[in-house]
C-alpha cells in the first residue's frame, strides 16, 4: 500500500513549491528529515559504504499549473518562438484552436519529481537523459501537469536508476511518458 504524504511534512526543498510537490513510499508516515536520515547501506557497520541508488518502486510526485509568463520566458531563453506556441491568432485559425506548451517545458517540469526523490533518499545524481519519451497530448497554457514518478530499475554497471515518468493534465489525460535516467554517484560516509 502506498502512502502519499505532504511535502509541508518533509524536510526538503527542490525548486518545487512545498504546496504542489510530494515524495511517495514512506508508509506508517516515519519520515525522518534528510539531515537525520541513517543512510541505506549496502554492508553493514558504521562507515560503510552508502546506497547510492534509490529503492526501486519509490515514487515522488510533482503538480504545476503551466501559465503565460512560462511559455513566454521559456520561448525566450530557447528561441523557440514557433507560433504554436506564441501567436493566440494563428491559433484560433488551427484545429487545435489555442496555444500549447513547449513538449519540452513539460518534459522540464517532470524533472523536478526526479529532484525530489534524490534529495528524499540521499541520492546524489544527475540526468543522464531520457528514452522514449513521447508526447501524447497537447499541454495548454492553464493546465495542471502531474508528474508521477517510479524507480523502476536499476543498472549498477552503468551506475544509473531507470525511473518511470507519466504525466497527467488536470482531466486525467496522459499527456506524456518517458524513461528518465538517472547517473548515481556513490558515496562513502
Amino acid at each position: 500500500m502506498e502512502t502519499y504524504l505532504p511535502l509541508h511534512s518533509r524536510s526538503i526543498y527542490c525548486g518545487a513549491h512545498p504546496a504542489h510537490a510530494e515524495v511517495v513510499g514512506d508508509p506508517g508516515g516515519t519520515h525522518v528529515p534528510p539531515a537525520k536520515r541513517t543512510p541505506h547501506r549496502t554492508e553493514p557497520g558504521p562507515g560503510g559504504p552508502v546506497s547510492q541508488y534509490p529503492e526501486v518502486g519509490a515514487r515522488a510526485r510533482f503538480a504545476k499549473t503551466v501559465t503565460e509568463t512560462d511559455v513566454t520566458l521559456f520561448a525566450g531563453i530557447t528561441g523557440d518562438l514557433a507560433p504554436q506556441h506564441t501567436n493566440a491568432a494563428y491559433m484560433a485559425a488551427h484545429p487545435v484552436g489555442q496555444r500549447v506548451a513547449h513538449g519540452v517545458l513539460t518534459l522540464g517540469v517532470a524533472s523536478t519529481a526526479s529532484s525530489a526523490l534524490c534529495a528524499e533518499h540521499g541520492v546524489t545524481a544527475l540526468s543522464y537523459g531520457y528514452d522514449k519519451v513521447r508526447f501524447l497530448a497537447p499541454v495548454f497554457l492553464g493546465d495542471t501537469v502531474s508528474v508521477e514518478l517510479t524507480v523502476a530499475r536499476i543498472e549498477p554497471a552503468r551506475s544509473i536508476a531507470v525511473a518511470d515518468v507519466r504525466v497527467t493534465n488536470q482531466r486525467g489525460d496522459l499527456i506524456l511518458v518517458a524513461e528518465h535516467l538517472l547517473y548515481c554517484y556513490e558515496e562513502t560516509r
